[in-house]
């Protein structure tokens, strides 16, 4: 009887360990990054704005659709330039992450993915609505500023770059 009792209580424990190890490993590959002085860096900006209903064709759902956001992405390049941690680049293949930056109204929000989650999700966000958990969930580090009263483009990107560094460099 009580080879049984111990042999049936370690299995429970043994059930109870799996799911932890498991979810571990997911976290230790994201946490296995580590940011230094002179990485280089990609950094796009995107907003998300919904297509408007149509009372004419009511079956047809509300999407939304990704804009592209050029001025945030210069002026966040800029920042980057002026803190001198990063080393900024034009194109995807030759970065060793990439700072994407989702802005809406007031307030901003940052993340550092591997490129190949960023090449993932810059094939879906045309086609499907962007999911800013994911984004989260895959992200190394984050960084969120706002929301501001009167919310400049210069101020929106200077202190998110000036939030990312810090957290990454200390």
């Amino acid at each position: 009887m009580t080879k049984r009792l111990i042999a049936a209580m370690s299995l429970m424990l043994l059930m109870l360990e799996v799911p932890v190890a498991l979810a571990g490993e997911g976290q230790s590959a994201r946490r296995a990054f580590s940011f230094h002085k002179g990485q280089t860096v990609y950094v796009s900006a995107f907003s998300r704005g919904r297509t408007g209903y149509d009372p004419y064709y009511p079956n047809n759902s509300v999407g939304y659709i990704c804009n592209n956001e050029l001025g945030h992405e210069g002026k966040l390049r800029e920042e980057f330039e002026k803190l001198q941690y990063f080393k900024i680049v034009n194109k995807v293949s030759e970065a060793e992450f990439v700072f994407l930056v989702h802005v809406q109204f007031n307030a901003a929000e940052g993340f550092s993915l591997s490129t190949d989650k960023y090449n993932q999700w810059k094939d879906k966000s045309d086609k499907e609505k962007v999911d800013i958990d994911m984004l989260r969930e895959d992200s190394y580090r984050g960084a969120m500023v706002g929301p501001f009263k009167i919310p400049t483009t210069a101020k929106l990107c200077s202190q998110l770059a000036r939030k990312f560094h810090t957290e990454v460099a200390h």
